[in-house]
C-alpha cells in the first residue's frame, strides 16, 4: 500500500530537478544511500532494512502481528521513498515502509513545503 504526502504550490515558486535532488541530498545526507532519476521520479534508497520501535515492548503475540505487517517478497526488505516532481505539487510516496522512512517521508515533504511556501496534503 502507497501513502503520500502532496506538497501543491500556491504560487509558481517551485522547485527545479537540480533543486529538488540538493534538497534530497541535504536533507536525507548519510541516510540515502542512492538517489537516482528514473523517468518522472527520483528513487531514493535509505539506509537499513525495516523495522519496528515497539515490536521489542509489547506482548510477545503483537510482536509477531508487528513483525508480519512487513512483505516477505525479494525486492520489498529494504527503505525506500519515490519523489514526483510535478508542475502543481511535488509528492513524496512510500510504499509499504516503516516508521523511520514514513518520519523521512513528512520531514521532507515539510522542507519543501516550507521553502517554496507549498500546503501539505496527506
Amino acid at each position: 500500500m502507497a501513502s503520500d504526502v502532496f506538497v501543491r504550490w500556491k504560487t509558481t515558486k517551485r522547485p527545479t530537478r537540480e533543486e529538488a535532488e540538493k534538497v534530497i541530498q541535504d536533507f536525507l545526507g548519510e541516510v540515502a544511500t542512492e538517489i537516482e532519476w528514473k523517468k518522472d521520479r527520483f528513487f531514493v534508497t535509505l539506509i537499513g532494512k525495516w523495522s519496528h520501535p515497539l515490536v521489542r515492548v509489547v506482548e510477545p503475540a503483537m510482536q509477531d502481528v508487528i513483525k508480519n505487517m512487513y512483505p516477505k517478497e525479494e525486492g520489498w526488505e529494504g527503505r525506500y521513498l519515490e519523489v514526483w516532481l510535478g508542475d502543481d505539487s511535488l509528492d513524496v510516496m512510500t510504499r509499504r515502509q516503516d516508521e523511520f522512512t514514513h518520519a523521512c517521508q513528512d520531514g521532507l515533504a515539510a522542507v519543501f513545503a516550507r521553502f517554496w511556501e507549498g500546503e501539505i496534503e496527506k
